[in-house]
């Protein structure tokens, strides 16, 4: 597998504990985490990521483990110059920032927004209350920190904006950089048409996989 600076990657933490598994149930969906590829470092695969901190990391830590699929997707038809003006603007904008912690209550917010029977019985209520009918568009009361999922947010719209792709910024639109989860990451990811599937490692009869397209 050949990683390129600029990729988008999605995990999906098999065995990551109580927190993964309260993402994947708050999301109603299997992605767990956020990255996209770094320049190399001293010859390394490596990503930037929030865990604790925004901080850039080796790629080979996910793959030693051997218990994390992930999706890999690479932007096609935008020039190497473009992916690395993209990659400084986040690394300045955001590296070394903690994580959002509270941030995370909002996913609950629109969890139970989401769900079919409030949806049903209450879809009068945003409007009386002043809010969007789409809960993606509320806002979220916890802004400081960073999420994984944001990072991706920030560089998808950076390179949308200088490229003036109108259709993919009217897609990350959606949401804000506040409300998007690793899922959402993945939603656009599967809908911009200048995003591809690269690679994938899934557990396939128990077994890991790795599949390249």
């Amino acid at each position: 597998m050949i990683l390129k600076a600029g990729d988008i990657i999605i995990y999906n933490a098999t065995k990551g504990g109580l927190f993964s598994s309260l993402q994947r149930y708050f999301t109603r969906m299997k992605f767990t985490h956020t990255a996209v590829v770094f320049n190399k470092i001293i010859g390394l695969d490596s990503v930037i990521e929030a865990n604790e901190t925004v901080a850039i990391t080796p790629f080979s830590r996910t793959l030693h483990e051997n218990i994390t699929e992930f999706w890999v997707f690479r932007i096609k038809d935008v020039n190497d110059e473009r992916i690395q003006e993209a990659l400084q603007y986040i690394y300045d904008k955001l590296s070394g920032k903690l994580y959002g912690f509270l941030q995370l209550l909002y996913f609950v917010r629109r969890w139970v927004w989401e769900t079919n029977w409030v949806k049903f019985f209450f879809s009068w209520m945003p409007r009386l209350i002043g809010k969007p009918d789409d809960v993606r568009q509320w806002n979220n009361w916890f802004v400081k920190g960073t999420i994984c999922s944001e990072l991706k947010w920030h560089y998808d719209h950076y390179i949308a904006e200088k490229i003036n792709d109108e259709e993919w910024l009217k897609i990350l639109e959606e949401w804000n950089s506040n409300n998007f989860h690793s899922g959402d990451a993945y939603i656009v990811c599967e809908r911009v048409e200048k995003i591809n599937l690269k690679y994938k490692r899934i557990i396939l009869n128990d077994e890991m996989k790795l599949f390249e397209y």
